[in-house]
């Protein structure tokens, strides 16, 4: 089990009304690694699709003569899922992570704070 794997599994663990989480390549849209306990939830394709959402973020910014590496999260809401895109590292990750409208958004968020320099540290950025 390599080192992202182990702290995607111990990340799993710690939070409540776990779906799934990847780590992605922004740029490629490739995940780096990633977890999932719900088999009908595609986390490459969720990956995949919040690059684009990501990177047209950033046009719209950079639009609107904001600084486009001031992004910090993107939250999406379903009825039965929340989704929450941590960029981390040197801003070519994102961190991804699905619980349940059930879940507490707030605590997620401080796990993936919490996990994000052992994260960034797995990835080698």
């Amino acid at each position: 089990m390599s080192q992202l794997e182990e702290v995607l599994k111990e990340f799993e663990q710690d939070v409540s009304n776990f779906i799934s989480t990847d780590v992605v390549d922004i740029e490629s849209g490739m995940s780096m690694g990633g977890r999932s306990i719900d088999p009908e939830f595609d986390g490459s394709v969720a990956s995949a699709a919040f690059s684009d959402v990501i990177k047209s973020y950033r046009k719209a910014f950079d639009l609107l003569e904001m600084d486009p590496n001031s992004i910090q999260e993107l939250l999406g809401r379903a009825d039965d899922v929340l989704v929450i895109t941590r960029i981390i590292g040197d801003r070519t990750y994102y961190h991804g992570l699905a619980i349940s409208r059930e879940g507490n958004l707030a605590l997620a968020r401080k796990m993936m704070q919490k996990y994000e320099d052992q994260i960034v540290d797995a990835v080698g950025v």
